[in-house]
């Protein structure tokens, strides 16, 4: 019989699925996006019954960086809500970017919702005739993640499937991390002097999870640093 501890843990980080939390210039670059853009989705109200905000939730970021995927492809922000809007009711979730059902039926959905909206921009999707589509600006987003046994998109290879750093609403408050170690942990303590031996033994962590770590934080890594502290 599961404890009543388990599942108050599990109902603490469910909730921080749908609380605020990334700031914008975050969210922005996570999504691999800019600020522009976060402030125009978040403008769209998205989320139904939610004002829009200065800070994203979890679910709301994985909602942005698909809508950021397409919106690479010349789609206006305001047809890829609408056809969000569509993708919500027809796979009955409040965040279908978020589904595995939207990773699996994607392609189909947009061309249900081209025989609606024949005009909507959103067509640009399902094209296959070498310009950009569905293969090349949303399908290697998806792959980037992990979906739970409810089917929501729960682990997030942010950095990139070579990656290991992940963003997972259950592991360090969602904040971007490896080994269950946040990234902006590891980059502060090399800004002030350690080495990457330093932080693998500090936090028991394998030096190739450092740099994929630093490297996502954008800092460039000295391999030949000396250690800061000796053993």
């Amino acid at each position: 019989m599961p404890s009543g501890r388990g599942n108050a843990e599990t109902e603490f980080w469910r909730r921080r699925l749908t609380v605020p939390f990334y700031k914008v210039s975050e969210a922005a670059r996570y999504a691999r996006s800019n600020a522009s853009t976060v402030a125009r989705w978040n403008r769209l109200r998205v989320t139904p019954s939610k004002q829009a905000r200065d800070e994203l939730s979890y679910l709301q970021l994985i909602e942005l960086a698909v809508a950021a995927a397409m919106r690479k492809g010349g789609i206006p922000l305001a047809e890829i809500k609408s056809a969000r809007d569509y993708f919500a009711q027809a796979l009955t979730t409040e965040y279908p970017f978020a589904s595995q059902r939207f990773k699996a039926d994607g392609k189909r959905i947009v061309l249900d919702y081209q025989q609606i909206e024949p005009k909507s921009g959103v067509g640009k999707l399902i094209y296959s005739d070498g310009q950009l589509g569905w293969k090349t600006l949303v399908d290697p987003l998806l792959k980037e993640f992990e979906y739970g046994d409810d089917g929501i998109a729960l682990r997030w290879k942010v950095g990139g499937l070579k990656s290991k750093v992940l963003i997972d609403p259950r592991v360090s408050f969602g904040a971007p991390q490896v080994a269950g170690t946040a990234t902006w942990v590891l980059r502060d303590r090399y800004l002030n002097g350690e080495s990457v031996p330093d932080l693998a033994d500090d936090f028991g962590i394998a030096q190739t999870l450092i740099v994929d770590a630093l490297t996502f934080e954008n800092v460039e890594v000295d391999l030949g640093r000396p250690k800061l502290w000796l053993n």
